[in-house]
């Protein structure tokens, strides 16, 4: 498994300063850029070309703070998180409410599909409305969710800098791995509410 933190030169850790790391990928992208090896052959081109793509895929990773948690955890332990599909306690509680909304909202984007006439389409706009404020509002608790998540990997830097007996380093990324799962799951239900909001604006 390609480590990215050390593709860009980038401390190992489970959350990472934004700007920072901007700052480290232009120094590298400008040293490693294909167009400094233009006139080389075209094996040394071709292998620049690879190495820079390596090098923005790191940046996309690293810079993505779900993403770089996935990847940090994976180079930590060696092998790729398994069993995602499980629901972790820290999203369980949301489940059924996001399940029953989507549900619903899928129910009336049906309906509104069916229905040709115009004088019935502006009928249902109110509803349309409605829909849209309770989705809007359940996206704005799983934001607050995210966030709140968010916060708590970036305070998982400072017991990961300490010296810690490989007990505790095992229960900490046991806990990176569960906050990575929550938002996972989190993630995948914000585009979805936001995919039938743009339905209903439609």
């Amino acid at each position: 498994m390609t480590d990215l933190f050390a593709l860009l030169d980038e401390p190992r850790f489970p959350w990472g300063d934004p700007e920072i790391l901007k700052k480290k990928f232009l120094v590298v992208s400008a040293q490693l850029h294909p167009d400094r090896v233009h006139s080389a052959p075209e094996l040394e081109r071709a292998a620049a070309a690879v190495k820079f793509s390596e090098l923005n895929s790191a940046y996309r990773i690293l810079g993505d703070p779900k993403e770089r948690l996935r990847h940090f955890i994976e180079v930590e332990r060696g092998r790729k998180i398994s069993g995602i599909q499980t629901i972790p306690d820290l999203a369980a509680d949301l489940f059924l409410e996001v399940g029953a909304l989507l549900q619903g909202a899928d129910q009336f984007l049906a309906e509104r599909r069916k229905v040709s006439s115009p004088l019935l389409r502006a009928q249902l706009f109110a509803q349309g409305l409605e829909w849209a404020e309770r989705l809007n509002q359940c996206s704005g608790t799983l934001r607050q969710r995210w966030e709140s998540l968010l916060q708590r990997v970036r305070e998982s830097n400072e017991p990961w800098k300490s010296p810690a007996t490989p007990d505790e380093r095992a229960r900490l990324l046991d806990e990176l791995e569960l906050m990575y799962r929550s938002l996972a799951f989190l993630g995948r239900w914000m585009d979805q509410l936001q995919s039938r909001t743009v339905q209903l604006a439609e």
